[in-house]
This record gives structure tokens, C-alpha cells and sequence, in this order.
């Protein structure tokens, strides 16, 4: 049980994009549809309307997610303002990006994963 298998690039898929979702998201068919024609729009890269953004703290060098005490979602003190990861708990993704997930990433990425049982996106 992994949460490496949802990107495994499975032979029967034929179409150039994908949607994967949780098991526990209701999404209405509106916001699908929605979501749907953001990633047609450029269907090389992901499409989430769960975002975040991060940024590489200078003197630490450690990533640091935006989100403030609420959890909400916040720019404050950032230069750049674009989010940076999609997650994966709904979104439209490339299919090639199954195989680079799959078979690219280092194994050390997957074992880490694995172990925190979160991370995956």
C-alpha cells in the first residue's frame, strides 16, 4: 500500500492527460468541467485547484511552505508570487508525467514517501 501507485504509468491509459483524484473528494460536475478546461489550455503541465507556493529560505536553505497559522494560503514576505505545486488529492496531469514519476524519480524519493505516508505531491 503506497501512495506511489496512483502515478503508475498503467499500458491501458491512451489519452494524453489524466485526472486523478482522491477517493474522498465530492467535486460537482460544474468544477470538473471547470478544471478541465484550465489544464486544456496547456495540457503539459499540471492543473489543481488545490495550490501552494514555497520558496527557499537564503539562510537556512530549507523550503518553506506558504501557509499562515490558519492554514490559509498567504504571499506575505515573498517576492514572487505564483504557486509552485499542485496537489494531488484532485488534479488533471500529463500522462508522460506518470512515467517520469514512476520510473524517473530517485527510489529514495518513493521510500520517502512511503514512510511519512504524505508528501507525494
Amino acid at each position: 500500500n503506497s501512495l506511489n501507485i496512483r502515478f503508475l504509468p498503467l499500458s491501458h491509459i491512451k489519452t494524453r492527460g489524466v485526472l486523478s483524484m482522491d477517493d474522498d473528494m465530492v467535486v460537482s460536475p460544474d468544477d470538473l468541467a471547470f478544471a478541465f478546461s484550465v489544464w486544456s489550455e496547456d495540457p503539459t503541465r499540471l492543473a489543481s485547484p488545490f495550490v501552494r507556493s514555497h520558496y527557499i529560505n537564503r539562510r537556512s536553505g530549507e523550503y518553506t511552505h506558504l501557509m499562515n497559522q490558519n492554514g490559509a494560503f498567504t504571499f506575505r514576505d515573498v517576492r514572487t508570487k505564483k504557486y509552485s505545486m499542485a496537489l494531488t488529492k484532485m488534479m488533471f496531469a500529463p500522462t508522460k508525467l506518470l512515467f517520469m514519476y514512476s520510473c524517473m524519480l530517485p527510489r529514495s524519493i518513493h521510500n520517502y514517501i512511503d514512510s511519512l505516508r504524505n508528501c507525494e505531491d
